[in-house]
C-alpha cells in the first residue's frame, strides 16, 4: 500500500533493543511506546519507577494520598484565594 503522507512508521529501531539502562532487566521488560520512547512493564512483585520498588503497592495508601489530593488540595487553595475577599 502507499503512504504518500508519511503516516506510516517504516523500519524503526527498537529502542528497547538499543538501550540496556532503560528498565531494570530483572524486575522489569521494557517494550517500545512509540518513535523513540520506551514503557518499562512491571513483573510480578515490582512496581514504581522503573520498577525498582519491589513487594506491592499499598492499595490503601493510594487511596488516601489520591484522595488527600484531590479533595483537600481544592479546598486549600479555595480557601487561600477567598479569605481575603471582602464581603
Amino acid at each position: 500500500m502507499d503512504d504518500p503522507k508519511g503516516n506510516r512508521c517504516r523500519n524503526q529501531i527498537d529502542i528497547c533493543v538499543n538501550s540496556t539502562h532503560l528498565c531494570v532487566e530483572e524486575s522489569s521488560l521494557c517494550t517500545a511506546n512509540g518513535p523513540n520512547h520506551s514503557l518499562c512493564l512491571c513483573k510480578q512483585g515490582y512496581y514504581g519507577y522503573k520498577c525498582l520498588r519491589s513487594g506491592t503497592l499499598s492499595t490503601a495508601l493510594f487511596f488516601v494520598s489520591t484522595a488527600d489530593i484531590t479533595i483537600f488540595a481544592p479546598m486549600f487553595c479555595y480557601w487561600k484565594q477567598t479569605r481575603h475577599v471582602k464581603k
